[in-house]
């Protein structure tokens, strides 16, 4: 779960990253505000995403997690799974807007 969690929040952030050096300064018009505002969603749950998996990774190394004790694991994947739809979602969008125009 580990390396996988963080490789997807890793491609998520470069993602968004990539596509807010693309976007015109975000006080210019309202595309770029809205664009801004979409990646600013989707960072900020990578981020809480980002800190699910160092809480489980401390937890795992403390020996807090086993079979009987897997509840933070399946929470981490379930906040995981909703960053990536959402994600997906706002990326979309962001990309699409311009078709809007």
């Amino acid at each position: 779960l580990g390396v996988q969690a963080l490789g997807g929040v890793a491609a998520m952030a470069l993602l968004a990253l990539l596509i807010h050096d693309a976007l015109p300064d975000p006080r210019v018009h309202a595309y770029a505000a809205t664009s801004f505002a979409l990646l600013g969603y989707a960072w900020l749950h990578v981020g809480i995403a980002l800190l699910f998996v160092i809480s489980n990774a401390q937890r795992w190394a403390g020996g807090y997690l086993s079979p009987r004790r897997m509840l933070d694991l399946r929470l981490t994947r379930l906040w995981q799974d909703y960053v990536a739809a959402a994600g997906l979602v706002s990326l979309a969008v962001a990309m699409g807007l311009p078709a809007l125009l």
